[in-house]
């Protein structure tokens, strides 16, 4: 039986079943998906998180003028989490949580096709240590993307 998405979200505290019905739900989208689409999908959900930060970042801070507007759209994942430290205090565990997800990310970023296309010139296996390098990532950022989404829905990002 699956679980209700809204149902479990709108609950104060959410038991371990529940997270994990809903974080195996999160991952069905990656089933049946190449290395490539995944990599593709993996890379789309952190730009969505980095947006949804910048709409944290947009609407607390009370961004108005165009060069602050600008500056905003260009900020790197990074910038964003230093800003939702530095500037917000959002919660530490989430920081910690998201300054992972921008190191997988740069990991993912700047070697993982290159090494992927490497190893498999060299003729090992598809499941080579990078893909399994990708599936741990895709896992963590998608638990990173449910406790974000809770805390947003709870008004909980500060502690």
């Amino acid at each position: 039986m699956q679980a209700d998405f809204e149902e479990i979200m709108v609950k104060k505290e959410v038991s371990y079943d529940e997270i994990r019905q809903l974080s195996s739900q999160r991952l069905e989208k990656y089933d049946g998906k190449s290395l490539i689409e995944k990599y593709a999908l993996y890379m789309g959900m952190v730009q969505i998180l980095e947006l949804e930060m910048k709409q944290i970042i947009y609407s607390q801070l009370d961004y108005k003028s165009e060069g602050q507007l600008e500056k905003l759209e260009k900020m790197t994942l990074g910038g964003a989490v230093k800003i939702l430290d530095k500037k917000l205090r959002v919660r530490p565990d989430l920081i910690k949580l998201l300054e992972n997800t921008k190191d997988n990310r740069n990991d993912m970023a700047h070697s993982f096709l290159v090494d992927t296309m490497i190893s498999k010139s060299l003729g090992f296996s598809v499941e080579s240590i990078e893909v399994r390098q990708l599936e741990k990532y895709i896992r963590e950022l998608e638990n990173v993307i449910l406790f974000w989404e809770w805390c947003v829905k709870h008004d909980a990002l500060l502690p």
